[in-house]
């Protein structure tokens, strides 16, 4: 979803492209709040509330029009996870701190209007995928589920930030690979 178009009502009236997606964390996943939408060309950014959005196409995310021309600023909440900001690219560790890989991409899961963070993307294949590569994607995913995933500093993250995982490397391993 990140740097799809957004469009306010038909797909001519495009307000901007996706930047972020921010969601609130939740038990057990996390589900979204709004989306971070940039204009480009020195314009502010504004925040879409999830419940503003209407569906999401291949082609575009369409919202429904701001009701006093455009969109509140974006202004960061405790609690609140910024995919591209707070999650991608970041070291997962395991509980002892170990290094075990980096956030590629994040999957998502939609239903009946609702946007649940279930997953992130450990392979070659997300990393492919996050960079517009789609076509060149084959082979497997490496999903660790969001409920073994601890996030550390949400509110202050920076980019020397790590994801913690609530298991051992070992245990990992003998993880059931749906989780």
């Amino acid at each position: 979803l990140l740097k799809r178009p957004v469009c306010a009502g038909s797909i001519r009236d495009r307000i901007g492209k996706v930047t972020d997606l921010v969601f609130s964390h939740a038990e057990p996943f996390p589900e979204a709040v709004g989306i971070y939408l940039e204009h480009g060309w020195g314009n502010p950014t504004e925040f879409v509330p999830w419940d503003r959005v209407v569906k999401i196409e291949d082609d575009a995310v369409f919202v429904q029009p701001a009701p006093e021309g455009h969109y509140p600023a974006f202004v960061d909440q405790p609690g609140w996870i910024l995919v591209e900001a707070h999650l991608m690219g970041r070291t997962i560790l395991d509980i002892d701190g170990r290094r075990v890989e980096v956030v590629n991409d994040v999957r998502c899961l939609y239903s009946q209007g609702r946007l649940l963070l279930i997953d992130v993307d450990l392979s070659l294949k997300g990393f492919l995928r996050r960079w517009g590569l789609r076509p060149l994607t084959r082979g497997e995913s490496r999903l660790i589920s969001w409920k073994y995933v601890q996030p550390l500093s949400l509110e202050d993250a920076i980019p020397t930030d790590r994801l913690k995982l609530s298991v051992t490397r070992t245990q990992l391993q003998d993880l059931p690979g749906e989780d």
